[in-house]
C-alpha cells in the first residue's frame, strides 16, 4: 500500500526487493513497520477491543478469500499453465518470433526465496494468538482446545487456499500484460 501511495503521488513506479536496502523504502522498512504494528497491537493485556473491531473485520475477509478464489478459479479455466521451465522458455522464444498467440503461465513449484511468505505466514498465525482472550470467556472452556485447534486449521486451510488459488490467479492470462512487461523482472504488480 505504502509503494502504491509513493507511486500515486511521485509517478515513480517500484518493484519490492527482498535484498536488504536502506537506501529507499524497500522491503526491509516494510518488516520493521510490521514487527512495529504486530507489537503496539499485542503488547496491551486487554485485548478485547480487538475482538469487537474483529468482529467487522470477518466480512472484509471473506470478502477477500471469495474475491481471491474467484480469480484463481476463473484463472485456471482460461489460462494454460505448465511447470517445466524449458517448455517455457520454448514458448517465450516463441512469443519473440510473433509465432505464439495464446499465452502460457509458468508455475514455479520450488523456489529459494521463500523467507517472505514464511514471514507473511509466521505473522498471520501469530496475530491469531490475540484470540486467546476469546478462550477466557468461552461459555464451555472444557471445549478450548478442540475450539482452538479448529481456528488454527481453518486458518491453514484458508491460507493454503488462498495462497494457491491466488498464485494461480494473479499468473493468469487476465493479469498477463502486467506480467509480460520487460521491466516487471520480479513478478510483483504494482497497479
Amino acid at each position: 500500500m505504502i509503494l502504491y501511495i509513493i507511486y500515486q503521488a511521485t509517478g515513480n513506479e517500484r518493484t519490492i526487493e527482498h535484498d536488504t536496502d536502506w537506501s529507499q523504502f524497500s522491503y526491509s522498512y516494510t518488516c520493521i513497520i510490521i514487527f512495529m504494528v504486530s507489537f503496539a497491537m499485542t503488547a496491551p493485556k486487554n485485548t478485547s477491543i480487538y475482538n469487537k473491531i474483529n468482529s467487522f473485520g470477518v466480512i472484509f475477509i471473506m470478502i477477500i478469500i471469495i474475491f481471491v478464489s474467484g480469480v484463481g478459479i476463473y484463472s485456471l479455466k482460461n489460462t494454460d499453465y505448465t511447470y517445466d521451465k524449458a517448455a517455457y522458455d520454448e514458448y517465450l522464444a516463441q512469443k519473440a518470433a510473433g509465432q505464439s498467440p495464446t499465452y502460457l503461465s509458468y508455475i514455479s513449484l520450488f523456489q529459494t526465496p521463500f523467507a517472505p511468505l514464511m514471514g507473511i505466514l509466521g505473522g498471520g498465525f501469530y496475530f491469531h494468538n490475540i484470540a486467546l482472550s476469546v478462550c477466557r470467556n468461552a461459555r464451555n472452556p472444557e471445549n478450548n482446545v478442540r475450539d482452538v485447534f479448529l481456528g488454527y486449521l481453518a486458518t491453514f486451510l484458508t491460507y493454503v487456499l488462498c495462497g494457491v488459488l491466488g498464485y494461480y490467479g494473479f499468473t493468469g492470462s487476465s493479469f498477463a500484460s502486467k506480467f509480460d512487461d520487460p521491466k516487471n523482472t520480479t513478478g510483483i504488480i504494482l497497479m
